[in-house]
């Protein structure tokens, strides 16, 4: 008779192995730097549905193209911080005024909300965490967080 325990090895060392082999794919995949360069263009105010193509133009600075067939460079700047722009113009300066900040956040919160929102032309705050929001596209938003922290976003 065979002994169970000499076969369960043979049966773990494939199952190890490839556990192991798809860990370290998964590491520096061009799927995962383009998911990492739709959050940099994203977060930056810009809207991408989603990154057709990634074009490294030198070691931290990509041109990156979305479906929406708008293109972005996106690289790193001298104090290790990410810098998106339209091809062809100059970088964001740092840091960026509070009314940009405020800007940018209100464009991540409609586009992870599931809502469209090009970009952001216009916005007006009524009350504390209560903002009205108007995009390139022509969409207007109502933005309120309530006391607990819970965010809204209706279309108006």
């Amino acid at each position: 008779m065979k002994s169970v325990a000499g076969n369960c090895g043979l049966w773990l060392w494939p199952g190890l192995l490839a556990i192991v082999l798809s860990a370290s794919a998964q590491t520096d995949t061009p799927d995962s730097l383009g998911a990492d360069l739709f959050a940099s263009v994203t977060l930056a105010g810009y809207y991408c549905e989603r990154v057709v193509s990634v074009e490294t133009r030198a070691e931290g600075d990509y041109l990156v193209r979305c479906a929406t067939g708008d293109s972005y460079r996106v690289r790193r700047t001298e104090n290790d911080r990410v810098s998106v722009s339209l091809p062809g113009q100059a970088p964001t300066p740092e840091p960026l005024a509070h009314r940009q900040q405020v800007q940018r956040h209100l464009f991540t919160i409609i586009n992870l909300s599931g809502q469209a929102c090009d970009r952001v032309t216009g916005w007006k705050r009524y009350a504390r965490g209560s903002y009205r929001v108007q995009c390139r596209n022509g969409a207007v938003f109502r933005i309120a967080v309530d006391v607990v922290g819970r965010v809204a976003v209706a279309k108006q």
